[in-house]
Formats: C-alpha cells, structure tokens, sequence
C-alpha cells in the first residue's frame, strides 16, 4: 500500500496509554504535525469513552430519579445489563447568570444564564477532532492514493450511467 506504515501492537507504548498516538503515524499522510496527533487522539478518546459509558455503566451504577445521584455498585445491581449503559458524564457549568433589567427591550425582566447547554466531553472530543481534522487536513486527505483511485472509478460509473440513459 505505497507509503502506508505498519505499526507494531506489541511495542511498550501500547501499554502506557501513548497508543494513539502512535496509531496517528499509520495514516497516509505525508506531513505529519503535533496538531494532528491531537485531533485523532481527541477523536479516538471520545470513541472509547463512550464505549466505556454505554458497555460497563449500566452494571456498575444506579440510575435514580433527579436530583438524587447514582450509586456505585448498588445492592439490587445497576440499572441495566452489560452493553446497555447509558452515557453519564454530562457537564453543566453556568459561567455567569443574571437578570436583565426591566428598561431592556425584548428581554427585560428575564433571567439569563451564560453557557447554559449541557454536553458530554466524549462527544465534545470527537466533534472537535473531526472538525479540525476535514478543516486543517482535508487537502491530505484528499490526496490518499485509494481515495483518488476510489473517485476515479465513481466518476467512470457516473459518466457510463449518463451515457447509457
């Protein structure tokens, strides 16, 4: 597979949490940059989180009504059975919240929170990962050599078809 690399599983990196990055270096790129290294750690992290979240969680917690939290370990057992968790790290932090003074038009007298959503880091992880990634590499991308040969052969089946109606 021309400048494809192979990597070695067994290497000591593997087993020190350092496999992503080590995993970025099969890609077919040819410029390779710290910057990288991060999007497709990001992404890869947020994936194992939430494979995490969903495989163990059900087993291992709770799930009771708000504002309650979850147990670890409940007597009864979790909430669910083994691949049936649900995603439980969600972050909610207000920067700031005010009321807007009654004179305001349109919002005057309303309570206004900054940085309401809640989200999930996982998902954060990979939404930034992927986002950088077609932003900052997509001129890479669109030079691997099974992507061009993938499109040429697209591009031959869209001309045939439109010859053949």
């Amino acid at each position: 597979m021309g400048n494809r690399q192979q990597i070695d599983v067994d290497y000591p990196a593997y087993h020190n949490g350092r496999f992503p990055y080590f995993l970025s270096f099969s890609y077919p790129c040819q410029k390779r940059s710290v910057y990288r290294l991060f999007d497709v750690s990001g992404f890869e992290a947020g994936a194992a989180g939430n494979i995490i979240d969903c495989v163990f969680y059900g087993v291992v917690f709770s799930n009771p009504a708000p504002p309650a939290l979850a147990t670890m370990f409940p007597d009864g057992g979790g909430y669910g059975t083994l691949m049936h968790g649900l995603v439980v790290d969600m972050f909610y932090f207000p920067l700031c919240e005010w009321n807007w003074p009654d004179w305001m038009p349109w919002v005057g007298g309303e309570h206004f929170i900054f940085f309401r959503p809640v989200f999930n880091l996982a998902d954060a992880a990979i939404s930034v990962g992927m986002i950088a990634l077609v932003l900052f590499y997509s001129r890479q991308i669109s030079e691997v050599p099974w992507r061009k040969s993938s499109q040429l052969a697209a591009d031959d089946a869209m001309h045939d078809n439109g010859k053949s109606s």
